[in-house]
């Protein structure tokens, strides 16, 4: 062991007479210590100007807090108009900017009672790339709890006919969430993760 230490010790200290390896080893911790203040800051893979217009309706605030609840690789700025949110991402400060119409419940009912699929939040995009397809699934996410609730509801009250009150509609809709996940990772080793 000793020996190896030895040899080791004498092929290295040539490293230690050329110059480049010791500005080398002088810039590796600036550029740690430049790291950790870049990791610091507001960072995310996509800037997401968010415009919600009428913030203190429920629904918008739900889908809100679903979004900004969490850390997420999305980094979302907030936008008071929706023409503000536009000219974020025509300027590229933005790469997309979802605008939440002001009367967002509304639409959201009348689109499900209708059937329709028709837009109700409108994405902003410059490009679209693979990030951004990303984007509007986090969106669809974080809609998809109060839309699957409504369609429930219509059906158990229009097509069903059954006359229940709210807070017993939503007890009984709750009482079929599943825990857990329907995937299993498994590695081909046999592995799980």
């Amino acid at each position: 062991m000793r020996r190896a230490v030895m040899l080791m010790i004498m092929l290295n200290k040539r490293l230690w007479k050329k110059p480049s390896f010791l500005l080398i080893l002088c810039i590796v911790p600036i550029l740690v210590a430049g790291m950790r203040l870049a990791a610091q800051g507001d960072s995310g893979i996509v800037r997401i100007a968010l415009c919600i217009e009428n913030p203190e309706a429920p629904v918008a605030s739900q889908i809100l807090e679903r979004l900004t609840g969490k850390d997420s690789v999305l980094q979302y700025v907030p936008c008071g108009t929706g023409e503000e949110a536009r000219e974020m991402v025509a300027d590229a400060q933005a790469d997309a900017a979802w605008i939440f119409p002001e009367n967002l419940e509304e639409l959201l009912r009348d689109r499900i009672l209708r059937g329709s699929g028709e837009p109700v939040v409108t994405v902003v995009e410059r490009e679209d790339s693979v990030a951004l397809i990303f984007t509007r699934e986090i969106l669809s996410k974080a809609m998809y709890p109060y839309i699957s609730y409504k369609v429930y509801e219509d059906f158990v009250k229009n097509d069903l006919g059954l006359e229940i009150e709210d807070g017993e509609l939503r007890q009984a809709y709750e009482a079929t969430f599943i825990e857990g996940s329907f995937f299993q990772m498994e590695y081909p080793d046999g592995q799980s993760g």
